[in-house]
C-alpha cells in the first residue's frame, strides 16, 4: 500500500505541474508518438526493465522514485494480474503543457490501468497503475 501511495504522489506531482486540466492536446506532442511510447512503456514494466523506465523519466521524477521502488510497486499487481495479453483502449489528454496516455490493458487474469504523463521534451512527469 505504501508503495501505490508514493506512486499516486509521483503522478498527482505531474498532474499539478500542468495546472488547469484541458482535454486539448498541444501541439507540441505527435499524438502517435505518444501513443507508442506509452506502449513502450507498459512493455518495458511488464517486462521487468525497470530501469529503462527510469530512465525516460524527467529528473524530478527520477528524485522521487527508482527502479526498486518501481519494481516493487508493480511486481504485486503483476502477480495477480499474470501475463500480458493486450493493450485494449487508448486515450490522450491535455494538460496545459503536459500530455497524458491512459493505457488500459489485459491481463490473463484481468485488467490494469496505466497513467503515463509526458512533458514536452518526451520525459515522464507521471507514471500511475492501477
Amino acid at each position: 500500500m505504501k508503495k501505490m501511495k508514493m506512486l499516486l504522489l509521483v503522478f498527482l506531482t505531474g498532474v499539478v505541474l500542468g495546472g488547469c486540466t484541458t482535454s486539448k492536446l498541444s501541439e507540441s506532442y505527435d499524438e502517435e508518438l505518444l501513443k507508442e511510447d506509452a506502449q513502450g512503456i507498459v512493455n518495458m514494466i511488464c517486462n521487468d526493465e525497470y530501469s529503462k523506465v527510469i530512465d525516460k523519466m524527467s529528473e524530478n521524477l527520477k528524485t522521487q522514485i527508482n527502479a526498486e521502488q518501481l519494481k516493487e510497486a508493480w511486481q504485486p499487481m503483476k502477480d495477480k494480474l499474470g501475463k500480458f495479453k493486450s493493450i485494449n483502449k487508448e486515450e490522450l489528454i491535455g494538460n496545459e503543457d503536459l500530455a497524458t496516455v491512459v493505457e488500459v490493458v489485459e491481463f490473463d487474469n484481468g485488467k490494469a490501468q496505466f497513467t503515463i504523463t509526458y512533458n514536452e521534451d518526451m520525459k515522464l512527469e507521471g507514471l500511475y497503475m492501477k
